[in-house]
């Protein structure tokens, strides 16, 4: 139980809520210079206000492995979209002959997403507002995480990434994205025929979180290396706070026993 938590247990039965003080600037249009281009973006919340509320966002190490990965006229599903920073950036990679098939399973998230898919005028860029996971039917996605642990919880739909493959983006990925928040394993058993093409990854580990949702980083990792992902290519990872830190991955055992790593695998 965080400290925020207790606290507010503690006061509950004398009826006081513990409620974050609104910022009276937000919701707020944004611009900002990414990657040498001048982009419009909705910052809705304090989260996104003190990541992105710059003149200019720097193009850490885990901007620039994405720009690596996403050559032109590559075809993208980015499962876990959020607000669509990344998503700006990999259009801009993959170009006019390419997309970004761009899947969000926050309601919250997929109508900022929207707005500032819009703002940008991405036409070679297709949102969902789904999740994907390792069967078809709900799930319950709660704040930011389908953990359904904190925030309004709601039901929404789920499709597993093949089925979300054949039903819109067809036969051929060339770049998988994922950042789900300690959903990793559930997202790539839905995902057999897709990881059989071998796209590049760039895939958030959550170790800790993965704990929690029943699974594991070594699950993910002989899951992946059963498919063949890293059979004669590179990976390499960064490890936070380290943005900027980029190492290769030769074997499981350089990865982290904590916190969240980013692999990148081509």
């Amino acid at each position: 139980m965080s400290l925020k938590s207790l606290i507010q247990s503690c006061l509950s039965p004398l009826g006081v809520e513990i409620r974050r003080v609104a910022d009276p600037t937000l919701p707020l249009l944004h611009q900002f210079t990414l990657d040498g281009k001048q982009r419009r973006f909705w910052l809705t919340n304090p989260f996104t206000k003190s990541w992105w509320h710059k003149p200019e966002i720097q193009m850490n190490g885990e901007l620039s492995e994405l720009k690596r990965l996403c050559t032109p006229s590559s075809r993208v599903l980015e499962i876990g979209a959020h607000h669509g920073l990344m998503t700006i950036l990999m259009a801009d990679c993959v170009g006019t002959d390419g997309h970004v098939f761009a899947v969000e399973a926050s309601a919250d998230n997929a109508f900022v997403l929207d707005a500032n898919c819009f703002q940008n005028r991405l036409s070679n860029v297709s949102t969902w507002f789904t999740a994907i996971g390792r069967t078809a039917g709900t799930a319950r996605f709660g704040g930011e995480s389908l953990a359904a642990s904190s925030g309004i919880v709601r039901e929404v739909p789920m499709v597993t990434a093949d089925q979300f493959c054949d039903s819109n983006a067809g036969d051929r990925i060339d770049v998988l994205k994922i950042d789900v928040e300690g959903f990793e394993m559930e997202v790539l058993q839905g995902a057999a025929h897709l990881l059989q093409q071998r796209p590049k990854l760039a895939l958030e580990l959550h170790v800790d979180l993965l704990v929690d949702a029943g699974s594991s980083a070594k699950e993910v990792w002989d899951l992946l290396e059963t498919s063949g992902m890293f059979q004669d290519r590179k990976t390499t990872m960064l490890t936070r706070p380290n943005w900027n830190d980029i190492r290769p991955v030769n074997d499981f055992n350089d990865l982290p026993t904590s916190g969240v790593v980013n692999l990148f695998v081509s």
